[in-house]
């Protein structure tokens, strides 16, 4: 699997599990007035598995940010959860940011072979 395969994965299985808007950047967002919404995007992506010389595999880590307009986020929290650990994922660690709009921000980790 290569990395724009794994993106790929990554929306499809968020669009389904989801009945809000699923953007790659936040700057996407930009104008509309419904919240809340789905950003995501790769933050890493980095040699994992190698084989004579050669790398086999890739570890990547996705982040994950539901946009909403107060911090009433767990319903969604959990689809996104439940959609990337079907995937593979495992959770890595999550936090919260507030400007403006309320953030959940969930990062989760996958190994993957070429």
């Amino acid at each position: 699997m290569t990395s724009i395969e794994l993106q790929t994965r990554v929306k499809v299985a968020l669009t389904e599990a989801l009945s809000v808007p699923v953007l790659k950047y936040v700057q996407e967002y930009k104008g509309r007035n419904g919240r809340p919404f789905v950003v995501y995007q790769e933050i890493s992506n980095a040699p994992a598995l190698h084989a004579d010389g050669r790398e086999m595999g890739f570890r990547s880590t996705f982040q994950i940010s539901i946009g909403t307009a107060d911090d009433e986020y767990g319903e969604l929290e959990a689809k996104v959860e439940a959609a990337m650990t079907s995937l593979g994922f495992m959770r890595k660690d999550a936090h919260d940011i507030h400007d403006d709009i309320y953030f959940r921000v969930i990062r989760f980790v996958i190994v993957c072979g070429k």
